[in-house]
């Protein structure tokens, strides 16, 4: 004796297939838009690479040999703006300009 067995999927199975063959479909979005703007996104990068390494060593030339050297003057000045911003007193600004004249 055969038994006539027929399947039908059950509504959760339709639900899972729709949402994760949906779910493939979107990511194949932005993988299809990197690979027509790889080359965009490359030099966007190599760019920006370029941007930090160039402020980088902008950033350093305080530390090279080729500066001119620190004077008193310099200190006196930054002194000054510190007392203007309010940040050392009067006192404090003289006795400074004192010791950096002795020098």
């Amino acid at each position: 004796m055969l038994a006539d067995v027929t399947y039908k999927p059950s509504g959760w199975f339709w639900v899972i297939l729709i949402i994760t063959l949906f779910t493939w479909v979107f990511w194949l979005i932005p993988i299809a838009f990197y690979l027509v703007q790889k080359d965009t996104v490359r030099t966007a990068i190599a760019e920006a690479f370029t941007r930090v390494r160039n402020e980088f060593d902008e950033s350093n030339l305080g530390d090279s040999p080729a500066r001119a050297p620190h004077t008193a003057l310099d200190d006196l000045e930054r002194l000054a703006t510190l007392r203007e911003k309010g940040l050392l007193t009067e006192e404090e600004f003289t006795a400074k300009k004192k010791q950096l004249l002795a020098l």
